[in-house]
């Protein structure tokens, strides 16, 4: 049964890939899923938090996931063993799952966050035989979780204090655990195409993006904290208050986390994105030039 699931997910994957633009649809409708129903999502959330008690729901949630990697990883033993490349997939599998429970623990204020990672985790697998590159599906997965994040901080939730890159982070990270989900299952599921990196989207708008930010930064135009917002001198701020001082900001007893400042979680995430890239290079299909 195992290995007729693993042909089914590999011969899925050959489909989208063939199939390009229906993939973008089905990719489409997933993400707009996620944005259209995150307010009836956590309203439902504050429901259950309120009825069963903030400790009982954490714990609820904190084994539904951890039910959820284990069978996650399951499929990452399986697809390892039948690999060729079995200690650098058990590398990354390591690395990514460390990650993942790093940020778990550090990242969130409640459990049910970890969402993130599955909701972009299924994005980017269906992307991935589109861009048929890890560090582009990645990048542009994560493109798609920023601008859901800036819905939230504009329009869904104005009253919130400051943007969140600790979401972004776990957007990225749920990419990522899709992007090597489908590594490990072998170069013949998606054909990772060989491409120089000034010809590649992706890695031109990332550079282009983090020009962009520096210059509205340094001009002024866009500030950290919410100076100019009431006189009208710049365009936006990334904090609507002022952000803690401290490395820890407890949100309630027994639950501590870190709020990453905008360059934390800037430097963060693009170390990812050249973590995912180099992948590109290792893993390229000589059989799918760009």
């Amino acid at each position: 049964m195992e290995y007729v699931n693993f042909v089914i997910m590999k011969n899925f994957l050959k489909w989208l890939g063939k199939n390009r633009t229906i993939a973008v649809l089905i990719a489409i409708v997933v993400y707009f899923s996620i944005v259209t129903f995150h307010d009836e999502i956590t309203q439902i959330a504050i429901k259950m938090r309120n009825a069963i008690g903030r400790d009982l729901y954490n714990s609820y949630l904190a084994y539904f996931f951890l039910i959820l990697l284990v069978i996650v990883t399951g499929w990452f033993a399986r697809n390892i063993y039948k690999s060729e490349n079995k200690l650098q997939n058990t590398l990354l599998v390591v690395a990514i799952t460390g990650l993942m429970l790093f940020s778990f623990r550090f990242l969130m204020v409640y459990n049910i966050e970890a969402i993130h990672f599955v909701e972009y985790m299924i994005v980017a697998v269906i992307l991935l035989p589109v861009f048929r590159s890890y560090g582009a599906t990645v990048f542009w997965v994560t493109l798609l979780g920023v601008l859901d994040e800036l819905f939230q901080y504009i329009y869904l939730v104005p009253e919130f204090e400051y943007f969140d890159f600790n979401d972004n982070v776990l957007n990225l990270l749920g990419a990522g655990a899709g992007a090597i989900m489908v590594l490990t299952m072998g170069n013949d599921a998606v054909g990772i195409k060989s491409y120089k990196w000034y010809r590649s989207p992706a890695i031109l708008t990332a550079a282009g993006l983090l020009v962009i930010f520096a210059g509205l930064y340094l001009s002024g135009k866009m500030t950290i904290d919410p100076t100019g917002i009431q006189d009208g001198s710049n365009w936006f701020s990334l904090n609507r208050g002022t952000m803690p001082e401290g490395f820890w900001t407890e949100a309630y007893p027994g639950r501590r986390f870190h709020i990453l400042k905008p360059w934390e979680g800037i430097a963060v995430i693009y170390l990812l994105f050249g973590m995912f890239f180099y992948l590109d290079k290792i893993r390229e299909n000589p059989s799918h030039p760009r």
